[in-house]
């Protein structure tokens, strides 16, 4: 993602929510110290930048922690939840493997990339939908990916209309209204600690790689579970088996946030 494209879909969406002000309250300027509008005579530019500063959007859009109804901008994302959900609903059968449904390990693959989350086709945001689908199934209490995003969207369950795929505390919070029970892991060494045969985590961590576009960096979200000792990852792009949760993030990136899920 470019920076302008960036930019552009910050401002959109801003613009959509009314998050920047055209003109504030006196009671607003008093409060904030930061004025709502720049000075007579400043540029569009720093007029935008003062509002985002002014309302704590830059809280909302880049705190991946941030869950509370102000920070939720989904407004195409609610918009679009049913079109989507039509549209999804087709490629469900074929996540099924002799009429047994079937865990999603490549989120760039057929029949997943084709379908649709926010902005984007899930193969380029839809891991933390991902790793839902697959720790309800591991659990045995599967639910259709096409319904998954439907929720999510229809909540404005999304980071920057999906641009950047779903927030950490979105998805632990879905998790805990299927009526799961979700025990958060701040350090990836308590994970390791505290994991026994059986176990289902949902894991986040940070990436980058640089190659011939440039350098890059990004998140993503997994579902781990513990079989005879080692974890097995679904959709996580590199190895599919590890034996610690150290060994998994030496080798993908670093972490961020963990959960273990469990019925």
């Amino acid at each position: 993602m470019t920076v302008k494209r960036f930019l552009a879909v910050v401002l959109a969406a801003l613009l959509l929510c009314g998050v920047i002000p055209l003109t504030a309250s006196a009671a607003a300027q008093e409060k904030k110290a930061v004025p709502a509008m720049a000075p007579s005579g400043a540029s569009p530019q720093d007029v935008i930048l003062d509002a985002l500063i002014d309302n704590d959007t830059f809280y909302c859009l880049f705190n991946m922690y941030a869950i509370n109804a102000r920070c939720n901008l989904g407004v195409l994302s609610r918009f679009n939840a049913q079109r989507h959900f039509a549209h999804n609903k087709g490629f469900d059968q074929y996540l099924y493997d002799n009429d047994e449904r079937t865990f999603i390990d490549n989120q760039r693959g057929e029949p997943v990339a084709s379908m649709l989350y926010g902005t984007h086709n899930i193969w380029y945001n839809g891991c933390e939908l991902i790793a839902v689908y697959n720790a309800l199934l591991a659990l045995d209490q599967p639910k259709d990916l096409s319904a998954i995003v439907r929720d999510f969207e229809s909540a404005g369950a999304v980071w920057l209309e999906a641009e950047f795929g779903t927030k950490i505390a979105q998805y632990a919070a879905y998790l805990r209204k299927q009526g799961l029970t979700v025990k958060e892991y701040r350090e990836a060494k308590a994970l390791d600690e505290d994991r026994q045969d059986g176990d289902v985590f949902v894991i986040t961590y940070s990436w980058r790689s640089t190659g011939n576009q440039g350098w890059n960096i990004g998140i993503h979200t997994i579902m781990v579970k513990q079989v005879n000792g080692q974890l097995e990852a679904y959709n996580n792009g590199w190895a599919r088996w590890y034996d610690s949760f150290e060994q998994l993030l030496s080798l993908n990136g670093a972490y961020l946030r963990g959960y273990r899920v469990s019925a």
